[in-house]
């Protein structure tokens, strides 16, 4: 309900981002500006200059805007293109030789004076207390004189307004960046929509319904996983697979015929695989069967015993009643649920969710996201490293590190970096807001947090929750007895022991999880991207 709650409030941010705005929909038409202004006064002097100097036809639009609150610009004409715009540009040079052509939109709100022709009847110029006698129009003068005589008449901050590469912003060519903005909201509502939307897992399943078959569509919602949600869905798929296996009634035949398709359905009830499979139907085997290598079945298969899957085979889902097992390089793309114990062997990939009532065997190389056993645990091969990162961190302190300012009597907090020394014992939850490093052999009775990284020593216990807003480095053979929380990478070395029968946790990385040999987690494990290394 949450992600959908954020679903719809950014794209009500998105409606509302592009519901055109009172002038937005205004168009752009060509114009000429003849000058700059920092001075309403100098600008009606020269817009009666330029008014006298046009003839009646060419004065439509005749205009001072005051653009950005401080620029008094001196613009004519609205025209719809180009070259409809250059005689009258020409004309407009003879008094003001740097005008110009450009784009710009004629908004009421920005007008101070202006002239236009309406049904035959002229709007003269209105005439305004401070404005200062008229003058002629200056005969034309030749470039350098006009240039000579400007930069005398004007301060030299008012020159850069003059020149048509140095105006106002409003001068630029294009529509502004309201349509860039408009496709940047666009893109992050989008990325949004993504990130937030469920990934489900989908089965069709056909049942018969007296004469007739009704197909039930069932949906798993991979992102936000509970366990009940879990055993929940595969209990309805079985209750309604066994509608299937009934109406196909394979069982009741002879044992020549090796498998039966379900009417003009997508589901092929088999009594045991033997062939290599290229298939996107779903798969039934009501007894223990083996997946030959090779195999790629793009639907879901169901196996009503246990399931070997040789090497290199690819699956979208499995569902087994028993144990399972598989060889190198086995692809699985969304779930793997089983009654039984679950093992998987090298390089494979474990998909979207791996769930087991028993335990998880990883071996090296093994890719997740999602698992839950009861334990999870890394095969220990004997060539393989481990990794201290957290006695890289681990001085050698005699006592506790001061000023340690206690919130409570239970929580000491510091700003600063929060070492603890070796073979200490804490009845305490440590809070810092920099890095936090409990040494090799110590014994912390309560939760620790750190604002940055967590780095665990080996032979280090923590009675309670762990959570780093950046990266956790778990120790050789470390004992945590909460849950684990990080912004960033988790590294779990080898011999670590998270959890416990009697307390099943969850390990949550918003990044990635790295595991070493022989280690055992009891509960679920969420991450973008988990590897067995």
């Amino acid at each position: 309900m949450k992600r959908a709650g954020y679903l719809f409030l950014c794209f009500l941010l998105l409606v509302i981002l592009l519901i055109p705005k009172k002038g937005a929909t205004e168009e752009e038409y060509y114009t000429i500006q003849a000058a700059t202004y920092l001075s309403i006064i100098e600008a009606e002097k020269n817009y009666d200059i330029l008014y006298r100097s046009l003839a009646e036809q060419d004065r439509d639009y005749l205009r001072v805007e005051l653009i950005k609150g401080r620029y008094y610009t001196l613009r004519v004409g609205r025209f719809n293109s180009f070259r409809e715009a250059v005689p009258v540009l020409k004309k407009v040079k003879e008094v003001f030789p740097t005008a110009y052509i450009m784009k710009a939109y004629i908004k009421d709100e920005r007008i101070k004076r202006m002239y236009v022709r309406e049904s035959g009847v002229v709007k003269a110029p209105v005439e305004t207390p401070e404005r200062p006698a008229r003058k002629e129009a200056p005969k034309p003068l030749e470039k350098e004189e006009i240039a000579r005589k400007e930069a005398k008449e004007q301060p030299k901050k008012e020159k850069t307004f003059t020149e048509p590469a140095r105006t106002i912003p409003e001068a630029r060519k294009g529509h502004g960046p309201l349509p860039f903005m408009l496709i940047g909201v666009a893109i992050v509502v989008l990325i949004l929509f993504i990130r937030l939307s469920p990934r489900l897992l989908r089965v069709k399943i056909p049942v018969p319904m007296g004469n007739q078959k009704r197909v039930f569509n069932m949906e798993l919602n991979l992102r936000d996983l509970k366990e009940d949600d879990i055993r929940g869905f595969v209990e309805e798929l079985k209750k309604r697979l066994e509608f299937v296996i009934n109406d196909v009634g394979l069982q009741n035949l002879p044992e020549n015929i090796e498998y039966i398709e379900s009417g003009e359905d997508s589901i092929v009830v088999y009594r045991k695989l033997k062939d290599s499979l290229d298939t996107k139907k779903n798969i039934v085997v009501l007894s223990s069967t083996s997946i030959p290598a090779g195999s790629v079945i793009r639907g879901g298969v169901f196996v009503k015993g246990d399931v070997r899957l040789d090497d290199h085979v690819s699956v979208n889902s499995l569902f087994s009643e028993g144990e399972i097992s598989t060889g190198r390089g086995v692809k699985f793309v969304k779930v793997v649920f089983s009654e039984g114990a679950i093992s998987l062997g090298d390089d494979s990939l474990a998909g979207e969710l791996t769930f087991s009532d028993a335990e998880i065997v990883l071996n090296r190389g093994v890719t997740f996201r999602n698992l839950y056993g009861r334990p999870v645990r890394t095969y220990d091969y004997e060539d393989m490293p481990a990794y201290s990162y957290a006695d890289l961190y681990s001085p050698h302190l005699d006592e506790l590190p001061f000023p340690i300012k206690s919130l409570k009597d239970t929580i000491w907090f510091t700003k600063e970096d929060f070492v603890v020394p070796e073979k200490v014992r804490i009845h305490k939850n440590l809070v810092t807001n920099a890095n936090l490093t409990i040494s090799r052999g110590s014994i912390i009775h309560g939760y620790i947090k750190a604002h940055r990284d967590v780095y665990l020593g080996s032979n280090v216990s923590v009675n309670g929750d762990v959570i780093a807003y950046n990266d956790l480095f778990i120790g050789e053979n470390v004992r945590i007895y909460g849950d684990i929380y990080a912004k960033g990478k988790i590294h779990i070395d080898r011999g670590a022991r998270i959890g416990g029968r009697a307390r099943v946790v969850s390990i949550t990385s918003n990044n990635e999880i790295k595991m070493g040999g022989n280690v055992e987690i009891y509960g679920m494990i969420k991450a973008r991207r988990g590897t067995v290394i």
